[in-house]
């Protein structure tokens, strides 16, 4: 079998790897293809190159050749065969890269056809190696099938899910999903790794095995292995970040939480419930490790009161023996910014493409090395009117898109500056907001709720990047990323209005969700009932997520748009007015082709949607019912690859057998 087979399928791409023996004539080889700089290529004779492997500051350059061995059949080994020192490294690209546990990820494989590709990770092999060869061993791949995709980043634990979001571009689209049927589910018997209140994400690791659930509480180390779903180690990150001010939460209140139900409630009984639970303080715990990542190396950098944490397992072969930490920033809005006004917050973290963390502020952006060593801290303050309540995307070239209440702009790292110029690609352009009227209830500010999402990758015509913006009938906004086109004098590509399919528009139509996008394909949902109780406005948001629904007016309407690069306009694909998306992150299925949203439906109770991506309809639907285990508070809808849905509810992470 000819290795440029492997596009076909997953299962081929492991027989072509393991084909060696095959007769007939190969392909091209891909080593006389012009290549960028630090992609790898695989030949015909399964010879794998790799032009730049970085591990911290050592760059070198290595091949390998596949050796099959009979004794372990189902392994795809690979013997190093040359390993050449750089003396440096300048170029700004997507290296692969080798992590203290031996492990290499390739971000991008240029097949022997020249034209499939492919992310690939190795891991060295003790089995297979000696003193004379060492061995690496394929453990995961994926094939990159279109241009569309973004780029993996090499310094990510994984392509999918080690930062929210799930990819460096913000997309929130991944290729796993549910079934296409009507479920009902008791939460309450399902696996629950608890933390909260509210846990925005289950990261990725980098063993395959390993999950790290990151709640505003707790980190906690995950094994998903089979269909199990229970914790390893905990480390209470909050009560050890403000020296007790916020004291663990025993598992047991949020259990008394999620099985207990809002239905008759008001703001006053839940309120003094809340406090009873989690304490007087409970609504500051809001924004404690909302944003988080896992890089190459199995850290976890997570946001705690005025601290940033670099945690790892003490012991990668045995979990149970709990999780330390690795590095840690104290005081970091001092550090950062010493004339930081008072009220800023930490708000985003996420990675650049030759790993370096980029940290958001409500009034900025910091990048700073991966050991947390505040002499290499950089910081691009904003204006003082200005607030950011987002996280942040980053492109393949180090290009940083990032949202206040009044500007989306563009900076750029160029490997060791951070910089605002227009010389060098970086941009700033207004967009519209609420004015001095703030949304009554869910979101923040008065801008944007959206995380700046990339669209348009590799060959596509149009590069942008996209949000909803703050005005009270939101509009989908796409901008224009890199030089703006001949013919077009705006940096704003285009826009269109919001109607969620709404007969008569109510007064607002806004959400506190990044887009998804799938291609040139987005989702929207509101997240503003049509109407809000005064005395339910300006509460905390831990205490309206936790009423609206089931006791106070829920949230109805999603849309789904389409770009056409050919006219470089938005169009509206579909809308329903009649589902709700309360404050969870939808996300989108590719092997399920549907938008999937969390919220709650009087006649369903918090029930999770799966809505045809091509025509609306609904594809999925998972009734929880009215237990506050079935509310995904600020949090993100994730799926494995046996399609079990992650499902991070208010109270911690549970998994959804279908």
């Amino acid at each position: 079998m000819k290795l440029i087979a492997a596009v076909c399928s997953r299962l081929v791409i492991i027989i072509a790897f393991m084909s060696i023996g095959t007769t007939g004539a190969g392909p091209t080889d891909a080593l006389a293809i012009q290549s960028t700089t630090c992609t790898a290529t695989i030949d015909s004779n399964y010879s794998l190159h790799i032009p730049v492997l970085a591990s911290k500051s050592l760059f070198i350059k290595t091949d390998f050749v596949y050796e099959h061995n009979p004794a372990f059949p189902a392994l795809i080994p690979f013997k190093l065969t040359n390993v050449t020192p750089l003396q440096s490294w300048g170029d700004v690209c997507a290296v692969s890269t080798l992590s203290s546990d031996l492990i290499i990820h390739i971000p991008d494989v240029i097949l022997s056809d020249g034209i499939s590709r492919m992310w690939v990770e190795m891991e060295y092999s003790q089995i297979l190696s000696s003193d004379e060869s060492a061995y690496f061993v394929v453990t995961n791949y994926g094939v990159m099938t279109n241009a569309h995709q973004p780029l993996p980043n090499p310094y990510l634990a994984e392509p999918l899910y080690a930062i929210s979001h799930f990819d460096s571009s913000q997309s929130d689209s991944t290729p796993y999903g549910p079934p296409r049927n009507s479920f009902t589910v008791d939460a309450s018997m399902e696996p629950i790794v608890y933390g909260g209140p509210i846990n925005i994400i289950t990261l990725a690791s980098t063993k395959r095995n390993l999950m790290w659930q990151v709640g505003t509480d707790r980190v906690s180390c995950v094994y998903k292995e089979g269909e199990k779903w229970n914790s390893l180690a905990v480390y209470q990150a909050l009560a050890d970040a403000s020296n007790n001010l916020y004291p663990a939460i025993p598992n047991s209140n949020f259990r008394a939480f999620g099985e207990s139900s809002a239905v008759g409630m008001n703001i006053t009984s839940m309120d003094n419930y809340l406090k009873g639970l989690f304490g007087d303080n409970y609504g500051e715990r809001m924004g404690n490790g909302a944003y988080s990542l896992v890089d190459n190396n199995n850290v976890l950098y997570a946001c705690y009161y005025k601290s940033i944490y670099g945690f790892a397992l003490i012991d990668p072969v045995r979990p149970s023996a709990g999780i330390t930490i690795r590095y840690k920033l104290d005081d970091v809005i001092n550090v950062i910014d010493p004339s930081a006004p008072s009220g800023t917050k930490l708000c985003g973290l996420v990675m650049t493409y030759d790993g370096h963390l980029v940290i958001g502020l409500t009034n900025g952006v910091a990048i700073i090395d991966r050991d947390l060593n505040s002499s290499s801290k950089q910081f691009y303050r904003f204006a003082d009117n200005e607030i950011v309540s987002n996280s942040i995307a980053v492109d393949e070239n180090n290009g940083i898109y990032v949202a206040s209440n009044y500007y989306m702009r563009k900076l750029i790292w160029t490997g060791s500056t951070l910089s605002g110029d227009e010389k060098l690609g970086a941009w700033s352009c207004p967009y519209d907001n609420s004015g001095s009227e703030r949304p009554p209830i869910v979101k923040f500010t008065n801008g944007t709720g959206s995380t700046p999402t990339l669209m348009g990758f590799g060959s596509d015509n149009d590069k942008l990047v996209v949000i909803t913006d703050g005005a009270k009938q939101m509009k989908l906004v796409a901008f224009w990323r890199n030089e703006i086109p001949a013919g077009f004098s705006s940096r704003v590509a285009g826009q269109i209005q919001v109607t969620c399919g709404f007969k008569s528009m109510p007064e607002w139509i806004q959400s506190e969700q990044s887009v998804v996008v799938s291609n040139y394909g987005a989702f929207v949902v509101n997240n503003i009932p049509q109407t809000v109780p005064t005395d339910l406005q300006n509460k905390s948001n831990i205490l309206q997520i936790s009423l609206m629904g089931p006791a106070y007016p829920t949230a109805y309407g999603v849309e789904r748009f389409q770009w056409n690069p050919s006219t470089h306009q938005w169009y509206s694909v579909w809308a329903r007015s009649d589902v709700s998306s309360t404050s969870m992150v939808p996300i989108h299925s590719q092997s399920g082709n549907m938008a999937i949203i969390n919220g709650y439906r009087p006649a369903y109770g918090w029930e999770v949607l799966g809505l045809d991506w091509n025509t609306g309809d609904t594809a999925h639907h998972t009734i929880f019912g009215d237990a506050n285990l079935g509310n995904g508070a600020y949090a993100i809808l994730q799926f494995l690859e046996d399609g079990d849905m992650i499902f991070n509810s208010f109270c911690g992470p549970l998994r959804i057998h279908y």
